[in-house]
Order: structure tokens, then sequence, then C-alpha cells
């Protein structure tokens, strides 16, 4: 009879990770990105719950995009779910001087580096609506290989607004950086350029 109880809650567990969608995956490891320096899996777990533990508070964890995300799901239907992703390689757990702290895997952060570069994009997108570039200094506190997807996403918009806001950001950057923002900068304009000669080219054929 304990045998097939324990099959069952085996079976329980494996539907909860089958669940884990996407934009799950995307939000535990939104989470994970802020818990990487503080503390191990059952502090993520805490946060995704909405837990109002004193660490979680120290911490500033409820701050983060991801605090609360999983309020309506079990303390144990989360830990199966953050176990999904240790054991699928998205994190890993490390034990330094006796105490648990998570890391992130090359796939783990493969996926959190593009999920936050979008969130800073919508950042600043937000901060060209109202023309203020200060949050340029923002920029500089964040992980390299962040700022560089960050550009990536800022080119593919073809956007020139964002102009201003590298120039203002190439202002303040160091050269490591520098080489890409020119980059965007030049495409952005370049591609300003092409579309006034595309307009130009319509223009000469209806006349």
């Amino acid at each position: 009879m304990a045998g097939k109880r324990v099959e069952q809650a085996k079976k329980a567990a494996s539907l909860a990770e089958a669940l884990l969608s996407l934009n799950d995956i995307k939000a535990f490891l939104r989470g994970a990105d802020d818990v990487v320096l503080n503390g191990g899996p059952d502090l993520l777990i805490k946060l995704l719950k909405g837990s109002d533990d004193r660490q979680i508070k120290e911490c500033y964890l409820n701050k983060t995009p991801s605090y609360g995300y999983c309020r309506h799901l079990t303390t144990e239907e989360i830990t199966n779910k953050v176990n999904w992703l240790i054991r699928n390689g998205f994190l890993e757990v490390r034990n330094e001087n006796q105490i648990q702290t998570l890391a992130f895997t090359k796939k783990g952060w493969q996926v959190e580096r593009n999920t936050f570069a979008d969130e800073v994009l919508e950042k600043l997108e937000i901060a060209l609506k109202i023309g203020n570039y200060r949050c340029v200094n923002y920029l500089k506190s964040l992980n390299t290989s962040v700022l560089i997807t960050l550009l990536e996403k800022i080119k593919i918009t073809k956007d020139r607004r964002f102009i201003p806001l590298l120039n203002a950001w190439k202002e303040i950057e160091d050269e490591q950086l520098l080489y890409a923002i020119k980059a965007v900068i030049t495409s952005l304009s370049n591609e300003d350029r092409a579309r006034k000669v595309v307009i130009n080219m319509a223009d000469y054929r209806k006349s």
C-alpha cells in the first residue's frame, strides 16, 4: 500500500513538472538571478511563493519581478518545478562552506540573459517616450553579456529614436562596449537612410 502511494506521489510530481511552460522557465530563472548571490533552492522557492520571510525582505527579493509568481501553488509543487530546472540543466546547486547556493548553467544563463535584456529594453522604450536618457547610468551596473544581447535587440527594432540614447550611453561606457554601441548607431542611421531612398524611389515611379 505504501509503495503504491509513493508511486502516485511520483506521478503527481512528474505531472507538476510537465506543466513548466517556457514562460514559467523564464520567470523561475528571473527569480533565480536575484537569488544566486543570496542563497539556494529553498530561497528561490520562498521568493516564488511570495513569502514574507525575513531573508526575502533583507535581500529585497520581494522587489524582483518573479516574487509571488507561484503564489497559487503549494510549496511542494514549486519545489518539484525548481528540481525540474536543476535536473534539466538550467540551474545547478553548489555547496560552499556547507552552504547551498544556486548558479546558472550555460543553458540557463542563455535563457535568463535574453529575458533580462527584454526587461531592460522595455525600460529604455519608456525612457525614450519621456526623453530621459539618464537611465544609461543604470546600464553600467549590468552584466556585459546582457548588454551585448540588449544592443542586438535594439538593432533589430530598427528604431532610430534609440540613437540619442545610444549616444548618451556611449559617453559613459568603456572601450569594451564602445565599438558595439557605435555599430548599432551606424546600423540604425543606415536603416533610416535606406528607408528614405525607398521613399524617394517610390515617388520617382509615380512621376
